[in-house]
């Protein structure tokens, strides 16, 4: 899984990438978000482009600024989908953040500890999730797993 950051439009998406033979790698698929393509952004300054990715099994878990955490089923990597999202409400907000205005800046990358997953958005703070969606039960044996550094322990 390829995550390029892109700050203007149109934002840029995941890419999924073929790795069976290392010296010719190949994109098999991409995802993106109906907002990449910038149309009917619900604010001036909300960014819609992936950061941090974790893959744990068959489900990434991507931050996604103004998207909050993605959670994309990988099952059949030429065609991802998403599995839910968490997105910030925005409430309690701070009135400007590092990258601007817009409420809801997800940007750190996903830690699984235990079940529950641990974010931080850098507008509102910390929130502790726990994914319930497709899936699911591919994460219940998972001691940790963090976003730059992945450890899947039986």
């Amino acid at each position: 899984m390829l995550a390029s950051e892109v700050f203007s439009c149109p934002f840029n998406g995941l890419a999924i990438a073929d790795i069976s033979d290392p010296a010719y790698p190949k994109i098999v698929s991409r995802f993106t978000l109906p907002e990449n393509r910038c149309d009917n952004l619900p604010g001036p300054d909300a960014l819609f482009t992936p950061h941090n990715p974790l893959v744990a099994g068959e489900l990434a878990f991507v931050s996604w600024y103004a998207a909050g955490v993605q959670a994309i089923d990988l099952s059949d990597p030429y065609a991802p989908q998403r599995a839910g999202q968490f997105v910030p409400t925005g409430e309690d907000a701070v009135p400007r953040g590092l990258l601007g205005s817009y409420p809801v800046q997800m940007c750190s990358y996903p830690i699984l500890r235990d079940g529950l997953f641990y974010v931080s958005d850098s507008q509102s703070g910390l929130y502790v999730l726990r994914y319930t969606g497709p899936r699911a039960e591919q994460l219940k044996d998972v001691v940790q797993a963090e976003g730059n550094v992945t450890i899947l322990q039986p």
